[in-house]
């Protein structure tokens, strides 16, 4: 009898996650996170064109967030009143805690190192992490707070790096405003429902992008030689998209040698410069295949 490998363990483990949840239904993660033109195939049920390996980078984050909630569950100081929280309109909270009048809804991101440097230098994930984690809390806020505006909510992202285990967590207040920018994000995607996924635009790169590599549609929207299935173009129409292609390189490649150029002369700028906030980040070196990355310097440059 030939014992099972870590990866047919893992398989099945997916598989089976996979089974328990309905597949046109998009989560409030999913809607930030997938390309549109995949999420109008899920939504609408369209046949799969493809069956990729279940094992993928997602399941190294469930399996991460699995021990990360027991940590929480199992910490000697914490005010945890739930891991992995069911909605009842849906979803799961991470991690909730609270006290009399106070709630905290943490969400762990299990990111790459290029995100999580990504997010050290901007002090945070972009505003559709925020909005994914502001619907559960309006979720949680409405089911299991009856709305009541004397709670004060705060939204906290546990981010880890996947590759250096490094970790870092920002936080957020939560306001019926960002619950409503997030159900606005989620009816754009309810809006996808009857369409035709093929005139909603793809987002990725085709194959070689991790996202298309795992996609059941990879053939459906990509073609069997990785070529976009969108409609033929007239010999105006590509000069004109070879034209647009060419002025924005140029734009791209001006705008980055000013930034550059502003980035230098900022380092001699002083400490208070009127209308502007300049905040210099030190991100550490890191070892990566046994050779260490040097650490560096990211700005940030916001008006006040």
């Amino acid at each position: 009898m030939t014992a099972a490998s870590l990866h047919d363990v893992l398989a099945r483990w997916e598989t089976d996650r996979q089974s328990q949840r309905d597949g046109t239904k998009v989560t409030p993660s999913d809607a930030g996170s997938l390309c549109r033109r995949q999420t109008a195939f899920r939504v609408n049920d369209v046949p799969r064109s493809d069956d990729p390996d279940p094992v993928t980078v997602a399941t190294v984050g469930s399996l991460l967030h699995t021990a990360i909630a027991l940590l929480w569950e199992n910490h000697p100081d914490n005010q945890t009143l739930a891991t992995e929280y069911a909605l009842p309109q849906g979803g799961t909270l991470d991690t909730l805690r609270g006290t009399t009048n106070r709630r905290e809804v943490r969400d762990t991101k299990t990111v790459s190192r290029s995100k999580f440097d990504a997010w050290a230098a901007a002090d945070g994930p972009g505003e559709g992490v925020w909005q994914q984690v502001a619907e559960y809390a309006g979720r949680y806020w409405e089911s299991a707070l009856g709305g009541d505006t004397t709670y004060t909510i705060h939204m906290a992202v546990d981010a880890l790096c996947r590759e250096t285990g490094r970790c870092a967590t920002y936080w957020r207040e939560w306001t019926p405003d960002l619950y409503a920018a997030a159900q606005r994000t989620l009816a754009s995607v309810e809006a996808l429902r009857g369409t035709d996924p093929m005139d909603v635009p793809a987002s990725r790169d085709g194959r070689g992008d991790w996202l298309c590599n795992t996609c059941p549609w990879l053939t459906a929207c990509m073609g069997p030689d990785d070529s976009p299935a969108v409609a033929s173009l007239d010999a105006e129409q590509a000069a004109n998209a070879a034209a647009d292609y060419v002025a924005a390189s140029l734009a791209k490649r001006d705008a980055d040698a000013r930034m550059k150029a502003a980035r230098q002369a900022l380092r001699g700028a002083p400490d208070a410069v009127p209308g502007w906030r300049i905040t210099w980040t030190d991100v550490p070196p890191v070892e990566v295949d046994a050779h260490v990355r040097k650490g560096y310097q990211t700005i940030k440059v916001t008006a006040i």
